[in-house]
């Protein structure tokens, strides 16, 4: 398999620990410049676009199959859970809990990549991108509630833009007014979502207890919080 350009001294280690596992494959392509990954059962396949070879990148990726590798699908199991409560699904589109089981990724995957001695500009490609603006924020006050009844699509956007910020690698950039802003629009929404942040931070995915639900607990807790949070509301 050629690694050239993608394993260096940083990652080799990470490597061979998930080809351990893993039966892996790297399967380069041409039509876009985003890396990617997937997985299933003990496959692993890495996708590397021709024209941006780096090992940087590479590492982000190895780094997702990394917590695979831990047993932890926090974003399959917000899938299964959101997608099968007919309450829930009405406001969470695919994309958007896509987009959470990503960044929750991403805040456990950031302190590991900076330890292996990568740039923290390396870690995302749209690093300087603010994720959130102050059209987004205007338009969320504007449309988010109509009387007594929900934007599910503001919804949809309120969430996402909460876990957006949240992950964000770019410590120069400072969303204070911005999370300031959400908490005003619906301040228990707003704590809900930040609260399954804050408790995915402090789980330690390392530890392999059977007694101990782990990030399912997470994700069972914060299914029935916005259950709670979305009964008797009308969501439009």
């Amino acid at each position: 398999m050629n690694t050239k350009g993608l394993v260096d001294s940083r990652n080799k280690d990470l490597w061979d620990l998930i080809n351990k596992e893993y039966t892996c494959s790297i399967e380069y392509i041409t039509d876009t410049q985003e890396y990617g990954c997937f997985t299933k059962n003990n496959t692993a396949i890495l996708y590397v676009p021709k024209s941006s070879i780096n090992p940087d990148s590479f590492t982000h990726e190895l780094l997702h199959i990394y917590i695979r590798m831990k047993q932890v699908f926090i974003g399959s199991s917000l899938k299964s859970n959101i997608t099968s409560n007919p309450r829930l699904n009405k406001f969470y589109s695919l994309p958007l809990i896509e987009h959470i089981g990503n960044c929750l990724d991403h805040i456990k995957m950031l302190p590991l990549y900076l330890a292996m001695g990568y740039k923290r500009e390396l870690f995302i490609q749209d690093y300087n991108l603010t994720k959130c603006s102050n059209e987004e924020i205007q338009n969320l006050q504007n449309y988010f509630q109509f009387g007594p009844s929900y934007n599910g699509s503001a919804i949809d956007l309120f969430i996402g833009k909460i876990f957006a910020i949240r992950a964000c690698p770019n410590n120069e950039i400072d969303y204070r007014s911005k999370l300031i802003a959400l908490k005003k629009i619906n301040s228990a929404l707003f704590e809900i979502n930040q609260n399954l942040i804050d408790d995915w931070i402090q789980l330690d995915i390392d530890v392999n207890d059977p007694l101990e639900l782990g990030y399912i607990g997470l994700v069972l807790d914060y299914c029935d919080r916005m259950n709670e949070w979305c009964t008797g509301k009308i969501i439009i």
